[in-house]
């Protein structure tokens, strides 16, 4: 890519991605359980990591999702609780930084962070007794900013 002719400029896109095909617990006693269409053993995860560098600064951004699923694969919706699903949910992170060298041959950089840029809540979770929750395998502190700074030498 070349944008801006004076400065070396990179692109790089990854993309990660889980289909989860079966899942299952055998207890002592040979008991087979599957955990499959459950909210705890997602079907579908992704994660999308986009970087653009211009010299000595790069933008990142990086998304994650979890696709919807079953609360309890057992019950019934109108007769074991209202919704039985958990919403799939995608929160994105950013990052802005500025990296340099040193005299020594060592180098530096010091780098933004927002994480969960949207501040997006995770999904609510049902439950049959009437209480709800939330999984920590979603982004549960919300919009949050930190401040890096990387020395090698």
């Amino acid at each position: 890519m070349d944008l801006f002719s004076s400065d070396f400029e990179n692109v790089t896109l990854r993309v990660l991605g889980g289909k989860t095909l079966t899942r299952e617990d055998i207890a002592a006693n040979g008991t087979v359980s599957t955990l499959m269409d459950q909210y705890t053993m997602p079907e579908l995860t992704a994660n999308i990591t986009g970087t653009y560098s211009l010299g000595p600064w790069s933008l990142q951004l990086q998304g994650r999702h979890i696709s919807s699923e079953n609360r309890n694969r057992n019950w019934v919706e109108g007769v074991d609780v209202d919704s039985n699903k958990v919403p799939s949910s995608t929160w994105w992170n950013g990052t802005l930084r500025y990296s340099s060298e040193l005299q020594n041959g060592g180098s530096w950089n010091v780098g933004f962070n927002v994480l969960n840029m949207f501040d997006k809540n995770p999904p609510i979770i049902p439950s049959s007794t009437g209480s709800q929750g939330v999984a920590n395998q979603y982004d549960i502190f919300g919009r949050r900013y930190n401040l890096s700074l990387n020395l090698q030498f």
